[in-house]
């Protein structure tokens, strides 16, 4: 029901996610939910079905980008530690291998441990408010690749 929703909406964007919001973006957020209220429950009896559901569209519209970014918070701190598990792993594996093999695997743990320091640098630069400067795809993306040549080079190490 489109009543749920929207108490379910107030009640996350106001106590679980009240911090990401920027002050204008919560304020916009905050009257479309009190105008969806007013409208779904003072004209609910007259409201039509397809009215609902442009009601609902809005809510969503509105809630689901913070609702996205908070889910992604926690997501970046896996993948965060994933990369990172990465990188000591195939450092570590690096140390038994000819030194020119040994010399990429660790030159490519370094560009991808200086990728991610960077991209955490701007973050912490950045108010709790705004838009992630990477979200958790990305890092998934450079761990994937950080494993591609890893296990290229290792694989190669007979040759």
């Amino acid at each position: 029901m489109p009543w749920s929703h929207t108490s379910m909406k107030r009640g996350l964007s106001f106590s679980t996610h009240i911090g990401a919001l920027q002050p204008r973006r919560r304020d916009g957020i905050s009257r479309s939910l009190q105008q969806s209220e007013e409208s779904l429950y003072g004209d609910g009896d007259d409201e039509t079905i397809r009215a609902y559901s442009a009601i609902l569209e809005d809510l969503r519209q509105l809630a689901n980008p913070v609702e996205n970014w908070h889910k992604d918070e926690a997501a970046r701190v896996e993948a965060t530690r994933d990369l990172s598990s990465y990188i000591v792993e195939y450092c570590m594996s690096a140390d038994s291998l000819p030194p020119d093999h040994k010399e990429q695997i660790i030159n490519e743990c370094n560009k991808a441990e200086q990728w991610l320091r960077e991209q955490m640098q701007q973050q912490d630069t950045l108010p709790k408010t705004s838009d992630p400067v990477f979200w958790s795809s990305d890092i998934k993306s450079k761990a994937e690749e950080l494993q591609l040549v890893c296990q290229r080079i290792l694989g190669s190490k007979g040759t």
